[in-house]
């Protein structure tokens, strides 16, 4: 059987993951985690209302979900007090990063994005034909926010996160890090997110 030819684009490609799940790792480490920090969960698990939610729609799983995702969109809407045009549901951000690109990103297209960044973004762009430009951070700065870890911004913008709904715990300077005052004061910083959260 002849096997399927990729297209052009795909043949050019470096065999990558952008992604590379936790549960992977721990195969090839041979040893579980202690913590799971780096796969952006919540280290307190689901809420029980949340749950409960589940367990209640369980029996309602033989039909296809409303794939514009009405009802959920109109109370997300409500509680943010945005628009429901303004909310877009999907699979996760690897799926809505892909939307997203594959929109607004053709051939050749210039794409500036953070050194850094989220791997699967550059994957997309590069994976539809976009040009990356990776720019490096300037001061960059860890930040804590009840909305989740994982952000890493240039100093100059923190003020304005601050001044935003980004809910900012804190911001320390990622070389900072490399002594031991620095891996103080993410450890206060981790303190101070976990009194923001309760």
């Amino acid at each position: 059987m002849k096997k399927p030819t990729l297209t052009v684009l795909a043949q050019s490609l470096p065999a990558s993951v952008p992604f590379v799940g936790p549960e992977t790792q721990e195969r090839l480490m041979g040893r579980p985690f202690v913590a799971r920090l780096g796969a952006n969960e919540s280290a307190f698990g689901p809420s029980p209302k949340a749950i409960a939610a589940m367990q209640k729609a369980a029996g309602e799983v033989w039909m296809y979900g409303d794939p514009e995702s009405y009802d959920l969109r109109q109370a997300l809407a409500k509680n943010h007090n945005v628009p429901a045009d303004c909310i877009i549901v999907g699979e996760g951000i690897d799926t809505l990063l892909g939307v997203l690109v594959r929109l607004y990103v053709g051939r050749g297209d210039a794409v500036v994005t953070s050194a850094g960044a989220y791997p699967t973004f550059n994957y997309h762009v590069a994976g539809f034909g976009g040009v990356l430009h990776k720019v490096a951070y300037e001061k960059p700065m860890l930040l804590l926010s009840t909305f989740g870890w994982g952000g890493m911004v240039s100093k100059q913008l923190v003020p304005k996160l601050e001044e935003s709904s980004f809910q900012l715990v804190d911001a320390i300077e990622i070389k900072s890090l490399l002594d031991d005052e620095g891996r103080e004061n993410l450890l206060a910083g981790v303190s101070k997110l976990v009194d923001a959260i309760h």
